[in-house]
């Protein structure tokens, strides 16, 4: 196994199986969320959800706000319950110590629309506040400063790591989104760190060092950091990457403007941020779950999911990883039964969970809708051949993909960040389900 980036942390600690291809049916006053109807011998299913769920260590506590902030405070407390533990695992120098408590305060003319002081607490302007309840970004930008604990404030590259940290993390909030900044001319790195700097590190990650906001970061923290690190790091200096930078206009990768065959074609030609050959002993810790009825787990070279539940799905989420916008492919062989399949940006019981079963057919839900109705297609291979599967998906985007082959694509927008994970599918038949060969790009 060979693991090219800082692992994240997942939201979803406890097996829930759930409705596979058909989720419940949403109101139907809503055309952008009212499913198809599917087609297809794997169609018109009604799986019975069991959960379980495990309760948070981390608490967001409100200061000085009133009923009319009540639509920020209700985004402010899902976006901290959803973001908080992944950026603890992801930028904490010692998830342990990290803290569990975080304080919100709301204050007039606060200057900023919002700063963190003394450690864990975040002060948001309330005429912010007000104007902005979707905002998607702010609030990780800052939870970003609370787990970065760094002893001495390097200005653009802290905040240019925050700004990072909640392009990649920060919750999709109506038509807002969080990809990479764009690419703004007559400005550097220092004169601008949020925007361009920010991006000054996806164009590092994506042509240079994958890793290499994560191992700034520790550097950060260790308080070891010279712009000497760069060198360190990339083998170039922070002057020839910034040139470099320039003259590449700050391209950085994105499924924008692309054909599917596209995006297939550069996604794949692209270094993996990670890639996984399954051992018992892998260090990614894809959660191992053992049940009556449903099991997750190592065998061999591979990842097995199995479900014994009739009309069940059983999610098998990674431990440590997520993601926003990404390209996830995995090797897949029903070994028996009915379908398996990936998730992608898993909350809880929700994600985009791209299905394909032993019958050739294949969907894809969110848990809110059906996105694409099952549907036949001859590039998935029957029975217990190995397909590989490829999702790739990028702010409401969404384009699958079965041995290289296209199957389609699809507007999504009610998931954001979340977990990858695997799942098994039980229309009837008792499944397994294996994986094998993983590789997940990030951008």
């Amino acid at each position: 196994m060979k693991r090219l980036f800082q692992a994240l942390f997942v939201l979803f600690v406890l097996p829930i199986i759930f409705s596979a291809c058909m989720s419940t049916q949403p109101d139907s006053s809503s055309s952008n969320h009212r499913p198809p109807t599917p087609t297809g011998s794997s169609a018109n299913r009604q799986p019975t959800p069991i959960t379980t769920n495990s309760a948070s260590n981390y608490h967001l506590n409100i200061q000085g706000a009133d009923s009319t902030l009540n639509t920020y405070i209700a985004n402010a407390q899902q976006e901290f319950t959803i973001v908080y533990p992944q950026l603890v695992k992801r930028w904490s120098a010692d998830p342990q110590k990290a803290p569990e408590k975080v304080t919100l305060q709301f204050e007039k003319n606060l200057g900023n629309p919002a700063e963190t002081v003394g450690g864990n607490i975040i002060k948001i302007d309330l005429d912010y506040a007000h104007t902005n309840p979707y905002d998607p970004g702010v609030l990780t930008h800052e939870l970003t400063h609370v787990v970065q604990n760094y002893p001495t404030y390097v200005v653009w590259l802290t905040e240019a790591i925050a700004n990072y940290s909640s392009q990649l993390y920060g919750p999709r909030r109506e038509e807002t989104f969080r990809s990479a900044s764009k690419y703004i001319p007559d400005t550097t790195y220092t004169s601008n760190p949020y925007d361009t700097g920010s991006r000054f590190l996806f164009w590092i990650s994506q042509n240079k060092r994958h890793d290499i906001v994560d191992r700034l970061n520790r550097i950060l923290q260790a308080n070891t950091y010279t712009p000497n690190s760069f060198m360190q790091l990339t083998g170039q200096s922070l002057d020839q990457l910034w040139a470099e930078y320039q003259d590449d206009q700050g391209n950085v990768f994105t499924l924008q403007n692309k054909t599917p065959e596209q995006i297939y074609r550069n996604v794949t030609t692209l270094v993996p941020d990670l890639t996984v050959q399954f051992t018992a002993s892998d260090p990614e810790q894809w959660q191992t779950i053992r049940g009556d009825h449903a099991s997750c787990g190592y065998h061999g070279t591979s990842y097995t999911a199995s479900a014994t539940t009739t009309n069940a799905f059983l999610p098998c989420p990674s431990s440590t990883l997520v993601g926003h916008n990404f390209a996830y492919q995995a090797d897949m062989t029903i070994t028996e039964g009915d379908g398996g399949g990936l998730i992608g940006r898993g909350v809880g019981s929700n994600g985009l969970r791209f299905r394909v079963s032993s019958d050739g057919t294949f969907d894809l839900v969110n848990g809110q809708a059906t996105l694409i109705p099952s549907t036949s297609n001859a590039a998935i291979k029957r029975g217990t051949q190995t397909n590989t599967l490829l999702m790739a998906v990028e702010d409401k985007e969404v384009y699958l993909y079965v041995n290289g082959h296209y199957l389609g694509h699809t507007s999504d927008t009610y998931t954001g960040g979340g977990y990858f994970g695997f799942m098994a599918v039980d229309f009837g038949k008792a499944t397994s389900a294996k994986y094998q060969n993983v590789k997940i790009w990030q951008w």
